[in-house]
């Protein structure tokens, strides 16, 4: 996998608003991971939205949990250190 960011004609990175998770537990050998998420403004208005459903083994499980923790504790450390107006 690439760590290139998708960016949009214009150069600026896409980004799509997270909606929702949810897990689910399919024969005890792999977990579901679907991610809800808008890729317009009118998906956010009608509420008709993509899902992504995922394939993860307990292993991937654990990484990506360990990562998004790293990155929880990057933002809040930015938060701290950002100027107070």
């Amino acid at each position: 996998m690439t760590n290139k960011l998708d960016v949009r004609e214009d150069g600026n990175i896409r980004l799509n608003p997270l909606l929702g998770w949810s897990t689910h537990i399919v024969g005890g050998t792999v977990a579901i991971l679907r991610l809800g998420y808008a890729t317009s403004a009118e998906e956010l208005k009608t509420g008709r939205t993509p899902d992504l459903q995922l394939a993860v083994t307990a292993a991937q499980l654990r990484e990506l949990a360990e990562t998004l923790l790293q990155a929880e504790k990057a933002l809040l450390e930015k938060s701290i250190d950002a100027p107070k107006n």
